[in-house]
């Protein structure tokens, strides 16, 4: 109850319980919304007995959340602060810069008209996306009808070959398209804080004080692992990192990355930043096994276009000649 105490936001030498972050409690044995009333809801710091829920102490709860509004405190924002710095002195470029409208084409709509959610290219890649989506729909098409002039029977055996291994019939996509393209500047850093935001809830447990990892180097015939003490900020900044790029250093924001979806088989293949580990590697394996996606690798070479290793939906457009200054153009190679 009021003196219930959480486990502190980031620092795990001490307890403490700012009044301001949890609702009122009524005092005396059981409160209103105390964690041990079977009719109301639970907040962190509840105190159904000795111990708080989630309180750092209750030997039977090893999993802490942090406490309610926790990115409106001080401390949040600070430690936000030093991991989007350390992120940025990773980076070997200087950011991209917002880049101008003139320089920059609609290739997608805003399905709704109203232009917030138009996506853009720049015009040095915007004429090979247009082309690519163009002949993708062209031969998706002609692989449909093709499908539908074999018999009844034929249609059947080779839908259960295909389902035999993963894949569905041509005839089962129903769309192909893009979720994003560029992003500004403000836009990029917007939702770099979003994903902290997201990352920080997901794995505020394991971010918590200081802990080991090996590094592992050398060549494998003379490999070395050594231990490493990392803090909260270095932990954390593994887990924003792999699934963010820095603010201003992706390629989105350079105009020339594209997130692919489809829909296919009645299910929806599109990015997803909130997966991490074995459930990422799971998404791209199936991802890779739609339509669109064979699509794309048969003919990457022909659009000048290369997935992201870690992203199976996120595909960047290569510089080629004359596309950029030449120093430009190297710039932008870095960065996929």
């Amino acid at each position: 109850m009021a003196n219930s105490s959480n486990y502190n936001l980031l620092n795990g030498n001490r307890l403490s319980l700012d009044p301001s972050l949890v609702p009122p409690r009524t005092p005396g044995t059981m409160g209103r919304c105390d964690a041990g009333d079977p009719d109301q809801c639970t907040f962190p710091g509840d105190t159904p007995r000795s111990l708080g829920l989630r309180d750092i102490g209750d030997p039977q709860d090893l999993y802490f959340v942090p406490p309610l509004m926790f990115d409106r405190t001080e401390e949040y924002r600070v430690f936000e602060s030093r991991v989007l710095a350390k992120h940025i002195r990773r980076q070997t470029r200087p950011p991209a810069t917002e880049i101008p409208a003139a320089e920059l084409v609609v290739v997608e709509p805003d399905p709704h008209g109203k232009h917030k959610n138009d996506r853009k290219l720049r015009t040095a890649v915007a004429e090979r996306y247009l082309a690519l989506m163009k002949q993708a729909k062209l031969d998706l098409k002609s692989e449909k009808e093709e499908f539908l002039k074999k018999s009844k029977k034929e249609q059947a055996a080779e839908e259960k070959r295909l389902k035999a291994l993963g894949l569905v019939a041509p005839i089962h996509v129903t769309q192909i398209g893009i979720t994003s393209a560029y992003r500004g500047p403000k836009q990029d850093t917007d939702l770099w804080h979003e994903k902290f935001r997201e990352q920080f809830l997901l794995n505020y447990s394991e971010v918590q004080g200081y802990g080991f990892v090996q590094v592992r180097s050398g060549s494998k015939r003379h490999r070395r692992v050594t231990t490493t003490i990392v803090g909260p900020e270095d932990k954390m900044l593994r887990f924003i990192a792999h699934i963010k790029a820095a603010p201003g250093f992706s390629n989105h924001t350079n105009g020339i990355a594209v997130d692919f979806f489809s829909v296919e088989g009645g299910k929806r293949f599109a990015a997803n930043t909130k997966l991490q580990g074995k459930a990422l590697d799971k998404h791209n394996k199936q991802y890779e096994k739609t339509w669109f996606y064979r699509w794309l690798e048969k003919h990457e070479d022909d659009y000048g276009v290369k997935r992201y290793s870690g992203e199976a939906w996120h595909w960047d457009f290569l510089p080629i000649k004359g596309d950029f200054p030449q120093d430009k153009a190297d710039m932008l190679r870095r960065c996929v």
